[in-house]
């Protein structure tokens, strides 16, 4: 993890995928949009048994916390804390 984004690497190929990230509003982070992805930094991380599932939380005085594919990056759940 980096920041608030997540990073996948394919060893098999030696690529990157990513959850989150992409162009954003130039807004402070505490009204930001973080419907789709994080919008500051992740401070937790899960991973499930068979590692297929992703929980990654960011800091805030409203984080969100989200579940994502590991493996394609795409996410299945937002919750808001």
């Amino acid at each position: 993890m980096t920041a608030a984004l997540g990073v996948i690497l394919d060893q098999s190929s030696n690529t990157q995928k990513f959850f989150g990230g992409g162009q954003v509003q130039n807004t402070a982070k505490n009204v930001a949009n973080d419907e789709l992805s994080h919008t500051d930094d992740i401070t937790a991380l899960s991973m499930s048994a068979d590692r297929k599932w992703v929980c990654s939380g960011q800091v805030g005085s409203a984080p969100s916390a989200f579940v994502w594919n590991s493996v394609s990056g795409e996410k299945k759940q937002r919750f808001k804390l």
